[in-house]
């Protein structure tokens, strides 16, 4: 069996979903937060059959997941969809929180409140803009008035899609809003690294 290198590819950007119900409607890597803090992730990518099957991938995404859960709960991350059709694979996988999704792709993602953000780090250093209505404003908001917001923050460093459980008020810089609680982290050219990137919303 060749080495399935795309399944490392969906690896990398999987997880998600532990509560609710159907597989999200999207046509993009997505990662979707819910009202109680559980995420779930939507992958959409490519699938070459030639190399590597349905079955493999399967395995594959298992094995990873029984790696984790040695060191940590069973049950934080779940496969809880994959499907295989003309050539794209889309599977969507479960997480019970924000950390167990950080420390399953061992990348920076964060899910809290704006004040909590702030004493876990966070120093919200980063150019902001205002968001009404679903639109992003085209001048820089101060900082010190994002901090003082009284809501929430996804903090993020990954090209990929968000959408968040409530209105999207505040971006940093580099976000694309899509709708009044949806973006895209999208790279300017190819092989850069993603911004930490800093979403508010209530």
């Amino acid at each position: 069996m060749k080495k399935p290198l795309m399944l490392v590819s969906v690896i990398a950007l999987c997880i998600g979903l532990l509560a609710g119900c159907g597989t999200p409607d999207v046509a993009t890597n997505t990662i979707i937060v819910d009202k109680d803090g559980k995420v779930t992730e939507a992958i959409v990518e490519s699938f070459d059959q030639e190399y590597y099957s349905e079955e493999e991938l399967k395995a594959f995404v298992e094995e990873e997941i029984e790696a984790y859960i040695v060191d940590h709960s069973k049950g934080d991350v779940k496969m809880s969809g994959l499907s295989v059709d003309a050539g794209t694979a889309k599977m969507v996988m479960r997480y019970v929180d924000a950390t167990t999704y950080r420390d399953f792709h061992k990348v920076n993602f964060y899910v809290g409140t704006v004040v909590n953000a702030q004493s876990a780090g966070y120093d919200f250093n980063a150019k902001f803009f205002a968001v009404k209505d679903g639109v992003a404003d085209t001048t820089y908001a101060g900082t010190s008035t994002v901090v003082a917001e009284e809501g929430n923050v996804l903090v993020i460093q990954e090209y990929i899609d968000v959408q968040v459980p409530g209105t999207i008020t505040y971006v940093s810089e580099g976000v694309q809003v899509n709708s009044n609680n949806s973006v895209s982290i999208v790279a300017e050219n190819e092989g850069d690294v993603a911004p930490l990137a800093y979403i508010i919303y209530k």
